[in-house]
């Protein structure tokens, strides 16, 4: 993936939902997985290693706020990301 000509690392493979942008359309985010680790991608920096992620997201909020369902250790995360400040 290439965010503003910058490229981000690279994975297997990518989520089956297509990349998001954020409401003022300054990020992108999308899911994407490597070596059995699924991450949510916001603009080109990974989150936090995931076991698998609920594809019902991510979403941004009005707020900048990034939030998604994911799974680790067979329990269920809710997780948000607030945009840097």
């Amino acid at each position: 993936m290439v965010a503003d000509g910058q490229a981000g690392p690279e994975y297997n493979g990518i989520g089956e939902i297509a990349p998001i942008f954020s409401p003022d359309r300054k990020r992108v985010a999308y899911v994407a997985e490597k070596t059995k680790n699924w991450f949510a991608v916001v603009d080109v920096q990974a989150g936090p290693a995931y076991d698998g992620m609920i594809p019902c997201g991510p979403a941004f909020h009005p707020n900048g706020v990034l939030e998604y369902l994911a799974v680790k250790d067979r329990s269920l995360c809710r997780v948000k990301h607030s945009p840097a400040q």
